[in-house]
């Protein structure tokens, strides 16, 4: 796993600074990017990190076998 964080300031005018965040996982088999950009730099790390943790846990189900055998079967044939 590598994980690499970005934190910048936008400064497109005066009114107008966006703080961005980003992040880039690097994981077994997926790459995992996200990006978020708020007024408040503080808002838009925690918005990203929702973000992330919503991924990261979509791809954690994504890669776990689904596909078990239930433990009545199991005992069935062992018997």
């Amino acid at each position: 796993v590598d994980i690499n964080v970005l934190l910048t300031v936008e400064k497109l005018a005066e009114k107008e600074r966006r703080q961005k965040a980003e992040v880039t996982v690097h994981v077994k088999g997926k790459d995992i990017y996200v990006e978020q950009a708020h007024e408040d730099l503080y808002a838009a790390i925690d918005q990203l990190m929702d973000k992330l943790d919503r991924q990261v846990c979509r791809h954690k189900d994504r890669l776990q076998n689904h596909h078990h055998v239930a433990a009545k079967r199991l005992d069935a044939g062992a018997v």
